[in-house]
């Protein structure tokens, strides 16, 4: 990072270089040079070697240019965190320290914001990912370089603005210092979006990326590329593996309840069709090979709670039977509220579901239930099937 800064300020300074040879007129020695004559520059010109075009580079592909460059830029950003938080000295540095971390920070986070900026736009030139959810992914790919950009900026800017001779200076300087390490935050919300990590509480790191658009997809896409990795961090990788049917290496696992990610199901497995995201009424629908979890929205007391209700399957040719095998109420703070709001179905109820039409699942109760059968749906609905499931 040091180097990276380093650099800036070699081409600020090469920059300024240039400009002095401008106003001094050292630039103008080849200019009043004697133009050549008409025919001599004729002559030249027959003489010089025809140009030959050159193609453009390939378009990069979705996962290198988030992987290589945001990823990339996520890790400098942590490590420069780092050793801005170990240069405070536990906030023992003396003045002169601070004034020191300032105008490194100041410089770096312009570097780091214009490298943002480099990356909406290697966003905006890569292949479109081919996996499902990859919009989704792509879209918040893009939003979290956008608002790591605009953060940057407008801490590089606080941080120039700043007064030495200030008596708060040294608490404004650092907690600008502070803000730099938030400031990359939004890069974590690529691999599963806002929404769910706010309401992960009670999930397991397998039920989390199932929950979130295009996780799946984008894991499986990027899962044994190193660079990649940095978005991987925190969650338990043998929960995804088995939650997408994956071995050591990443490829599909033969096992019953694997899933192949080509779009088709392997032996013994859910159609395709039934695989993914699906809602209704504002409740959450996942399939997955492993099982699949249906998620509730509903109020304890004054409090907002989810109902978490996961299950397992068997196959039937186009049906698959579901059992409610462990369910969860909580609030946002994660505090069990069952007792106050029992869960919308109980452990060991079943249902059915099959294809009612492109998008669309019928889902029926098999246990007792006060509610008869329902649709859900997936984007792609036709819709006046989209309308049915609350959309």
């Amino acid at each position: 990072m040091t180097a990276g800064i380093f650099s800036i300020r070699r081409l600020g300074a090469a920059a300024a270089l240039g400009a002095l040879l401008v106003v001094t007129g050292c630039e103008d020695d080849t200019a009043a040079q004697a133009p050549q004559s008409s025919a001599a520059a004729e002559s030249a010109t027959q003489d010089q070697e025809p140009t030959t075009e050159t193609s453009a580079p390939p378009a990069p592909t979705f996962v290198s240019a988030v992987c290589d460059e945001i990823g990339g830029l996520f890790t400098e950003m942590q490590a420069f965190s780092d050793r801005m938080a170990q240069s405070t000295g536990g906030g023992a540095a003396d003045s002169a320290q601070v004034q020191q971390m300032v105008t490194e920070a100041a410089a770096a986070s312009t570097e780091f914001a214009d490298r943002a900026a480099a990356a909406q736009v290697t966003l905006a030139a890569a292949e479109e990912p081919t996996f499902d959810g990859g919009e989704a992914v792509a879209a918040r790919a893009d939003t979290a370089m956008q608002q790591v950009e605009q953060a940057l900026r407008g801490i590089s800017a606080s941080l120039s603005d700043l007064d030495p001779s200030a008596p708060d200076y040294r608490t404004k300087a650092l907690g600008q210092l502070v803000g730099m390490a938030i400031a990359v935050l939004p890069v974590i919300t690529i691999f599963v979006d806002q929404d769910t990590l706010t309401n992960s509480a009670g999930l397991d790191a397998a039920q989390v990326v199932a929950r979130s658009p295009g996780s799946v997809g984008f894991y499986r896409e990027a899962r044994d590329t190193p660079s990649c990795a940095v978005f991987f961090e925190g969650y338990d990788r043998a929960e995804i593996d088995a939650l997408i049917g994956t071995d050591d290496s990443g490829t599909a696992a033969e096992d019953p309840a694997g899933v192949d990610s080509g779009g088709g199901g392997t032996a013994g497995g859910p159609p395709a069709e039934f695989l993914g995201d699906w809602y209704a009424h504002g409740a959450q629908l996942t399939i997955h090979g492993a099982g699949g979890v249906m998620t509730y929205g509903s109020t304890c007391g004054d409090e907002w709670c989810n109902d978490v209700e996961q299950f397992s399957y068997t196959v039937d040719d186009s049906t698959l039977t579901a059992t409610i095998t462990a369910v969860t109420v909580t609030d946002t703070q994660g505090v069990d509220r069952s007792a106050e709001q029992p869960p919308f179905h109980d452990v060991g109820y079943q249902f059915m579901l099959e294809l009612q039409a492109p998008h669309v699942l019928l889902e029926t109760p098999l246990s007792d239930s006060v509610n008869g059968p329902g649709s859900w749906c997936q984007d792609g609905a036709a819709p006046e099937d989209a309308y049915s499931c609350g959309q």
